[in-house]
């Protein structure tokens, strides 16, 4: 299934840092409780990380690592090849607690002009998936997990200029995570387990 989804997320206040290398590894200040009922730290910010940055690279690397089961469109070195002139790679990364955490990998672009084509305001990015399928991935993610995740992103978005963001979801269903926004299907999906079968069998 082919699944687009754009996110409005607001224009930012005059004076905020677009997600460039000025803005790069900021933390958001996701608005959720700190501390679960009995006074334990529960969950940590929402980072997002610029992956031309050696540092915050690293740190997107080894989640990927940890976390997203070998999926080339979610790695630095796999948006880095595809962003255009302009365009940054970015990976927003939010962790739990028990192992759970999640990762949204993608491009931020920046926006010079409207649909007419009339110059705009700088400092404003839309965001999109690079080749394929994108959105957020987790091994384990509960639903308050997930609504942070949302919360946080947005508030990071509303600071940095990004105001939109389309993304082309995973056709598979296990891989994919609800996201808010509106969601369009379009050229569904054939998917068929082939284990077990021989090559005789798959060419007949």
């Amino acid at each position: 299934m082919r699944a687009d989804t754009a996110l409005v997320r607001g224009t930012r206040p005059h004076g905020g840092a677009g997600p460039g290398r000025e803005g790069h590894g900021d933390p958001a200040a996701a608005d959720v409780d700190r501390v679960d009922w009995g006074g334990h730290p529960v969950l940590g910010r929402v980072e997002v990380w610029d992956g031309r940055d050696p540092s915050d690279r690293a740190q997107w690397t080894a989640a990927w690592e940890r976390m997203a089961g070998g999926d080339p469109f979610s790695h630095p070195g796999f948006l880095q090849a595809f962003a255009g002139p302009g365009e940054v790679p970015l990976c927003a990364h939010l962790r739990g607690i028990d192992g759970e955490e999640i990762l949204h990998a993608l491009l931020a672009r920046p926006i010079v002009a409207d649909a007419c084509g009339r110059p705009v305001e700088e400092g404003l990015w839309d965001a999109y998936t690079v080749l394929l399928y994108g959105g957020p991935l987790a091994q384990r993610s509960s639903e308050a997990l997930r609504a942070a995740f949302h919360r946080g992103f947005g508030a990071w978005a509303r600071d940095h200029g990004l105001v939109s963001e389309f993304v082309r979801m995973s056709p598979v269903e296990s891989r994919r995570l609800p996201y808010p926004g509106r969601v369009r299907e379009q050229a569904p999906h054939i998917v068929r387990d082939l284990r077990g079968m021989t090559l005789e069998t798959l060419w007949a």
